[in-house]
């Protein structure tokens, strides 16, 4: 089987708009946990983030921040073509949120940094904050499958920190 829920552009976050934007952004976490739990069954669940010209999106065109010639190509007509296929059987993607609107279709990530490891004897707030560009270093990012791989990749880390600080001492 396929499910498809929707999602919206405004999820990673709109002036105005925090309750919805949280609200949207949480389909991405029941998708992925939704996709994980059913992929043994056959069953592939995605999330689709549309952009089309409604009722909604309406101030955006009479704002002028997208022109009236655009429209054509922002119909709800064309983000159902889409729908269309991530609801088929030969939709390849599983767990995955999608944005589509006036011909571009981009998937949709959550990663994470490949960050810094301190000694923790030495991280106070002075020494996090002078090496917070190697933190937030999005140049080589890692994307987990499952919370569970994060978990394992911290348990790891520290397991290599225990292993160096045993070999200090």
């Amino acid at each position: 089987g396929r499910i498809v829920v929707t999602t919206s552009s405004s999820a990673p976050g709109e002036v105005g708009y925090a309750a919805y934007a949280a609200s949207k952004t949480a389909m991405h976490g029941l998708v992925r946990c939704l996709a994980l739990e059913n992929a043994s069954k056959g069953v592939r669940i995605n999330a689709l983030m549309p952009f089309a010209r409604t009722r909604m999106t309406e101030a955006h065109f009479e704002s002028g921040f997208f022109s009236e010639e655009s429209a054509v190509y922002l119909t709800p007509g064309k983000v159902a073509e889409f729908a269309t296929v991530l609801a088929s059987r030969d939709c390849p993607v599983n767990g995955e949120v999608l944005a589509v609107g006036g011909g571009t279709y981009r998937q949709l990530e959550l990663l994470q940094s490949q960050g810094l490891e301190l000694d923790p004897s030495e991280a106070d707030a002075d020494r996090i904050l002078a090496c917070f560009d190697a933190i937030s270093d999005m140049s080589n990012p890692i994307r987990y499958g499952a919370g569970s791989e994060m978990l394992s990749d911290r348990a790891k880390s520290n397991v290599r920190r225990a292993v160096l600080d045993r070999n200090r001492t």
